[in-house]
């Protein structure tokens, strides 16, 4: 699920992807 990634670093993409969903819905 994560591709072998540590899951700190799924979380930071994650987070990073959530900002930017976040700022193009404004």
């Amino acid at each position: 699920l994560n591709n072998g990634k540590p899951i700190e670093q799924t979380m930071f993409e994650a987070s990073q992807q959530w900002k930017t969903y976040r700022t193009n819905d404004v």
